[in-house]
């Protein structure tokens, strides 16, 4: 994404569209780059007197600047080797007591002290504002395409557009696809709606803009322009919506902005973007205690059709047929909690909805399936003060069951939940038993410890990627989660996968 001022784009009528970089523009792209690669041991002032240069002998000094900018973000500058510039400036101004005015004076002062810190005269004098952010030295640059630089811009400058948009619409070309989205926006914390047209039509993804009552203007903003970049791996995808956009004259306007999957070989995914829990971590109190408590939690549950749309809880509490579903949201208003809290009262169950109040652009507000958490996350006693008892589903108490009395079926590895339910035992109290017979407990299985080494093997054999590692597991009927107690651990790298690694 761009500061504004970098923004290329042209605005008909009721439309804006960004200015695309294709073949003609790569001379540039070339130049950019060859400007930062022989500038390795330059200073970043001197390296922006070198693209200012290029930028004279162009038309659009915006592509350049554009350019240089996204090169720069990937390179590594650091300090000046030597003295801390802040003793260095302290050591002369309390020597001078006073200001050296003229160069004579100043050249004086500076020949005088150069000596007491290893300098010449000339070395010191540079050195003085060493600490400053334009004094940075470049130190290394990665290799560039220059044509992925130019498909780079051509996203940054769609970013840069959709930073400012106030409503966005996103259709796509299967059901796993719009469910991707979903999984996606959900990630990152965005005020979302799952429409189902009554027509039976492609289901609709409407997700809020920045809106003027928005405290966090810039961070939402930011995380709105990223959906673009997690769109681009799906297929079928398309995208409209309503940007505010200053055009030449200073004037204001919501104009339209539209984009599909037909463009997306124009653009380029930014790489190791970081990684977001799947899981909320608001939740994960609620979730632990009602597993211990002897409740079936579910982490990953379908969605639910309600309302004309659907609704997407994070995690499902129930036993002997009562549900209660919850769902973590991340900024939020009130005007849409209202609209949300007002559609899952059609849920089969209770629905409680999460919000964090550090993401509020609203003044909480009461309402007995709302729960504004704090740091420590929503907790099952929470649960019980929102919802009336009959609403909630019935924890099992522990029992005394001696590790020999615990009915176990055979295999390697089991699900630590049906063992508990078998034995009519908290999952926490299954838990303990299995590690007493020789499991190995982690994330929700129980794996027999001579198995491990056969499995460990299996899953060397399958490194890196997580997906081969995962189709490994399947052979145990194990998924990700217990790579952590086999001494691996999962590294994701954006929207090019992940890969697992020994610890």
């Amino acid at each position: 994404m761009f500061p504004s001022a970098l923004l290329l784009a042209r605005a008909r009528k009721d439309g804006v569209r960004p200015v695309f970089l294709g073949e003609a523009a790569l001379p540039q792209a070339e130049a950019v780059t060859k400007v930062y690669h022989n500038g390795v041991g330059r200073s970043r002032r001197e390296l922006d007197v070198r693209v200012r240069e290029l930028e004279a002998k162009v038309d659009k000094y915006k592509v350049v600047r554009g350019l240089a900018l996204l090169v720069e973000r990937r390179c590594a500058f650091s300090a000046r080797e030597g003295p801390s510039p802040t003793d260095l400036r302290r050591r002369l101004f309390d020597e001078v007591k006073g200001a050296a005015v003229t160069p004579e004076e100043r050249a004086s002062v500076v020949a005088r002290f150069a000596p007491e810190f290893g300098l010449a005269p000339a070395a010191l004098s540079d050195h003085l504002w060493a600490d400053l952010e334009e004094e940075e030295i470049l130190r290394a640059i990665p290799p560039m395409d220059p044509g992925g630089l130019l498909r780079r811009f051509n996203l940054g400058q769609c970013q840069t557009l959709l930073f400012k948009a106030t409503q966005m619409s996103l259709t796509f070309g299967t059901p796993e696809a719009y469910r991707d989205a979903v999984r996606r926006v959900k990630r990152r914390g965005l005020m979302f709606t799952a429409e189902a047209p009554e027509d039976g039509g492609a289901p609709i993804l409407r997700v809020e803009g920045v809106v003027s009552f928005l405290r966090s203007t810039e961070r939402y903003g930011t995380r709105l322009a990223q959906v673009l970049p997690d769109l681009l791996s799906l297929p079928g995808w398309t995208l409209s919506a309503k940007v505010l956009y200053r055009d030449s004259t200073g004037r204001k306007r919501h104009l339209d902005f539209r984009l599909d999957h037909g463009m997306a070989e124009y653009l380029d995914v930014p790489p190791e973007e970081a990684d977001m829990p799947e899981f909320p971590p608001a939740l994960e109190a609620v979730a632990a205690s009602a597993e211990r408590a002897g409740l079936l939690v579910d982490r990953a549950p379908a969605p639910l059709a309600v309302g004309g749309g659907f609704e997407y809880p994070d995690l499902v509490v129930s036993r002997e047929g009562k549900s209660l579903y919850v769902e973590a949201v991340g900024y939020w208003s009130r005007e849409w909690l209202e609209r949300k809290l007002e559609r899952t009262e059609r849920a089969p169950g209770p629905y409680v909805v999460v919000a964090p109040r550090d993401l509020a652009v609203a003044a909480a507000f009461d309402h007995p399936r709302l729960f504004v958490a704090g740091r420590g996350g929503l907790k099952l006693e929470h649960l019980k003060s929102l919802l009336p008892a009959s609403e909630l589903p019935r924890e099992l108490p522990r029992r005394k069951v001696a590790p020999g009395e615990l009915s176990v079926p055979p295999g390697p590895a089991l699900v630590v939940g049906e063992v508990a339910r078998a034995n009519r035992v908290p999952s926490a109290q299954a838990r303990e038993l299995l590690e007493s017979l020789g499991f190995v407990c982690a994330g929700g299985f129980a794996v027999r410890r001579e198995a491990l080494p056969e499995i460990r093997g299996e899953v060397r054999k399958s490194l890196p990627e997580l997906e081969r590692v995962e189709e490994a597991l399947q052979r145990w009927e194990l998924t990700a989660s217990v790579l952590p107690a086999l001494g691996f651990s999962v590294k994701w790298n954006g929207l090019s996968g992940a890969v697992v690694r020994k610890r």
